[in-house]
């Protein structure tokens, strides 16, 4: 057997793009579990998590259907990707084999993992890398963090080691990180997810010197980010014999601090409980191309989103794709995609813009 290798562990990769290879990697990881435990599905058993997924390899057997389906050329596409066309051909043609590389990516396997829990009452949830702009690496989210998990149940990220400090927006680890909980919660938000429930995976590696006020802090970032499921690591049957990744919160009993994890979890119940099922009111949408960065210099999102966020104005990142669909429309002085409202829209710096995004931004315009 044959296949790229992941970065993470040298071992093996799965091809997402090709639907026999999902098959076997369903069968052979998600329905055992179904078999063993498939009653308290939907139950007790709330869903799957996917954690650091990559991306690896340039080809499957479904990303020719993408192709005839997005009414492009699959030849001069492929030549971008692996070499360099003559003239001006080369820019839409490597963006065009990009974008279809995550759109196959995104639909064969997170869509097709999607599909089979939702058959089953559960669902499919988990992160990638976000950090340092990992969410626009070709081998961790191929190019496009957003273009894969819109399959998903909901948008989702994790948070950990030192990520996130106190009083700093820009940490000597992994930066930047600061923006990525709106990562998340714009997943959730322009895909029209359920109740725009976003997730992160908190304090992940953090330390057994975390404390509560941080605990706080960290959970009102998330919050006001829009990210209102938190799934705290690590709660290990195994502490305080195991030393991977603490902190563990109850430590085998061994945590002298663990009557204040109550304090804290009420206090997030209920922030989610005030934060879910209403309408996020957001008036300004950011575009995003995580691919756009594949044919030249591009801006991405964050040093926008924390200007408007010091302006007290909230901002969804709103992808190319899915501001050029009929799913956003231009009504008066407003753009409506499901219950979002956006009355201003920011047209990132880039040297690669699609036709369709433009001509509806200066629809939108005029």
């Amino acid at each position: 057997m044959t296949a790229p290798r992941l970065k993470q562990g040298n071992r093996l990769s799965v091809d997402g793009m090709s639907r026999d290879c999902v098959a076997w990697f369903i069968r052979t990881v998600y329905e055992p579990h179904d078999v063993r435990f498939g009653k308290a599905f939907g139950k007790t058993i709330a869903g799957y998590f996917y954690d650091e997924p990559e991306t690896a390899g340039d080809w499957g057997t479904e990303l020719d259907d993408t192709f005839k389906a997005r009414g492009v050329a699959w030849m001069p596409c492929y030549v971008a990707w692996l070499f360099t066309l003559a003239g001006e051909a080369q820019p839409a043609a490597k963006y065009q084999y990009a974008v279809a590389r995550a759109e196959t990516w995104g639909r064969t396997m997170f869509g097709g993992i999607t599909e089979w829990c939702r058959r089953r009452d559960v669902l499919s949830i988990g992160h990638f890398m976000e950090h340092n702009r990992l969410y626009v690496h070709n081998d961790y989210c191929a190019g496009d963090m957003m273009l894969l998990q819109k399959y998903s149940s909901m948008g989702g990220i994790d948070a950990v080691f030192d990520q996130f400090v106190m009083g700093q927006r820009d940490t000597r680890r992994d930066a930047p990180c600061w923006q990525t909980p709106k990562l998340a919660s714009s997943i959730s938000h322009v895909y029209g997810k359920a109740d725009d429930l976003a997730m992160c995976e908190i304090f992940g590696a953090r330390g057994q010197d975390l404390t509560y006020p941080e605990m706080k802090w960290w959970l009102d970032r998330m919050q006001v980010c829009g990210v209102n499921v938190m799934i705290p690591h690590s709660f290990n049957p195994q502490a305080p014999h195991d030393t991977d990744c603490p902190p563990y919160f109850y430590n085998g009993g061994f945590e002298p601090r663990f009557a204040l994890y109550r304090v804290w979890a009420d206090y997030s119940s209920r922030l989610s409980l005030m934060l879910t099922g209403g309408r996020h009111v957001c008036p300004v949408a950011v575009l995003f191309s995580g691919n756009a960065r594949q044919v030249g210099a591009y801006t991405t999102p964050e040093d926008f989103t924390s200007a408007l966020q010091d302006a007290l104005y909230d901002c969804d990142w709103l992808p190319f794709e899915r501001f050029e669909d009929s799913v956003t429309k231009i009504k008066g002085n407003e753009l409506r995609l499901h219950g979002e409202r956006y009355r201003a829209l920011v047209v990132p710096p880039t040297e690669g813009i699609t036709f369709a995004t433009l001509e509806k931004a200066r629809a939108f315009f005029e």
